[in-house]
C-alpha cells in the first residue's frame, strides 16, 4: 500500500538526474543488502565505492559528503526507506522504534538549527539598527 505524502515539492531537496535515477536506487540496494544496525556503512565508503564504481552506476560526477545527504534526505523526506544514521554510518531498518528515535533526534536538530537561525537574524537586525544610529549620527554633524 502506497503512503500518500504530506509534504509539498519545496520541502523536498532539488536532485539532480543522476542523484534521482542513478544514485537513489543503488544507494537503496546497497544499504539493504549490505548495512544493518549492527553493521552500519560510513558515508566515506559509501562515497569511495560510488566514486571507484562511475563506470557501473553511470554517475557523471563524483559523489561528495552533500551529494550523499541530499540523497539520504530525499530517501528519507519521501519516505522510500527509513534510512538510519549515526557516528558509525548509515543503515535501514523496520524497527519502529529506532525509526521514532531517528525521527525525535532529527526533530530535535532542526529546533537546534532554527535557534541558531533566530539568533543570527536578531544579531543582523540589531547591527542594521546600530549603523543607522551612526550614519543618522553623521547626518547631524
Amino acid at each position: 500500500m502506497k503512503r500518500e505524502l504530506k509534504i509539498t515539492d519545496a520541502q523536498l531537496p532539488k536532485l539532480t538526474d543522476d542523484e534521482r535515477d542513478k544514485m537513489i536506487p543503488i544507494l537503496i540496494r546497497l544499504l539493504k543488502a549490505k548495512s544493518s544496525s549492527d553493521r552500519p556503512i560510513k558515508a566515506d565508503t559509501i562515497m569511495k565505492w560510488f566514486n571507484e564504481n562511475k563506470h557501473k552506476t553511470q554517475m557523471t560526477k563524483a559523489v561528495c559528503p552533500a551529494n550523499l545527504r541530499k540523497a539520504i534526505n530525499y530517501i528519507r523526506t519521501t519516505g522510500i526507506a527509513p534510512v538510519m544514521s549515526g557516528s558509525n554510518g548509515y543503515y535501514i531498518t523496520d524497527d519502529p522504534k529506532e525509526i521514532y528515535k531517528i525521527a525525535i533526534s532529527l526533530e530535535q536538530r532542526a529546533e537546534s538549527i532554527n535557534a541558531a537561525a533566530k539568533g543570527l537574524r536578531d544579531l543582523a537586525q540589531e547591527l542594521q539598527a546600530s549603523a543607522k544610529k551612526k550614519d543618522d549620527l553623521w547626518d547631524m554633524l
